[in-house]
């Protein structure tokens, strides 16, 4: 390295935030908020692709995998869902992980370390299952097998971050009800789905290496 930068874009006004590299270090992934998505840079070939999702959120890759995982806003008839898509960014190849028809809001995903499940939050929208809080839920990197891990109706639970051994999932949580509206970091046996607090107060929290 020798401490030297250069832009990444030729247009200077072009705004782009969280940059994320892919495992192999050929793609860039960033957060377009002008267009309104999640854009790529093969550096490469210098080739770009954008994937508009209006979400916010920033795409996730998979360890050791040219694969982006985004989350996009859709409409179903009359209702409005957030979906994950995963991308292979070699040829462009999509996948719907949360179901086509799902009427759900899914977001802040978190692969595991050898990228074989994904964490993330999700609401039901409708059914005997709908809460008004996200919970945790966990799913293979296909997309099946998915299952929740909380099922707090009256918490909301954001920002899973997994143990470096793939074990634990670490992860804030907020009551929605009560006079004691505190965030706090609690802790997830992945296998056992059992969960302890670790911190209050104390949100979006991290492992350290």
């Amino acid at each position: 390295a020798t401490g030297e930068n250069s832009p990444v874009f030729a247009d200077s006004q072009k705004l782009a935030f969280e940059p994320r590299w892919s495992s192999d270090g050929q793609y860039l992934s960033y957060l377009s908020p002008d267009l309104g998505g999640v854009g790529t840079l093969n550096l490469y070939d210098g080739s770009t692709q954008f994937y508009e999702t209006t979400t916010g959120e920033p795409g996730i890759w998979r360890p050791l995998r040219s694969q982006l995982l985004i989350n996009v806003l859709r409409q179903l008839d009359t209702q409005y869902v957030v979906h994950l898509l995963l991308i292979d960014v070699n040829n462009n190849e999509q996948r719907n992980l949360s179901g086509e028809e799902a009427l759900v809001e899914d977001g802040s995903p978190a692969w595991s370390p050898d990228g074989g499940w994904i964490a993330f939050r999700r609401k039901e929208l409708t059914g005997p299952t709908a809460t008004l809080g996200k919970q945790l839920w966990l799913m293979r990197g296909d997309g099946s097998e998915a299952r929740a891990l909380t099922a707090d109706a009256d918490f909301d639970h954001g920002q899973p971050q997994w143990s470096p051994d793939g074990r634990y999932l670490l992860f804030h949580k907020l009551p929605l009800k009560g006079p004691d509206i505190t965030l706090s970091v609690w802790v997830l046996d992945v296998e056992s789905s059992e969960q302890w607090e670790v911190a209050r107060p104390g949100q979006r929290p991290l492992w350290l290496p």
